[in-house]
């Protein structure tokens, strides 16, 4: 484990890592703490709910919960994606769009 500080202290220390000039909206600590909340309602289904969960609405429940963490999370991960696109390589990012356009066998001036 204390490999894994060490290199997590070591990729902060190239610079950037405390950049501060764009800030993260109140939104992405809100999405964060509702990944964290769904989380605990999928793992512990029934624990902080009201609702009385039974072998006939379990299927249901999850899948709802589990639908509604997917949506938060791919939501989140573009949006990282798209950061680390903006602030590091924009140039190498558009050329990746433009590979997964061709890949899929769409031409790049369709796009």
């Amino acid at each position: 484990m204390p490999a894994v500080v060490d290199e997590l202290v070591a990729s902060c220390s190239k610079g950037g890592c405390f950049d501060q000039r764009q800030r993260r909206t109140d939104s992405h600590r809100e999405a964060i703490i509702d990944v964290l909340h769904r989380l605990a309602l999928i793992l512990y289904p029934g624990y902080f709910i009201r609702t009385r969960l039974d072998s006939i609405n379990l299927e249901y429940y999850l899948g709802q919960q589990i639908t509604a963490l997917y949506e938060i999370l791919s939501e989140q991960i573009i949006l990282a994606i798209r950061h680390d696109c903006i602030r590091h390589k924009p140039v190498l990012c558009s050329l990746r769009a433009v590979g997964t356009s061709v890949d899929r066998g769409v031409s790049p001036q369709a796009s």
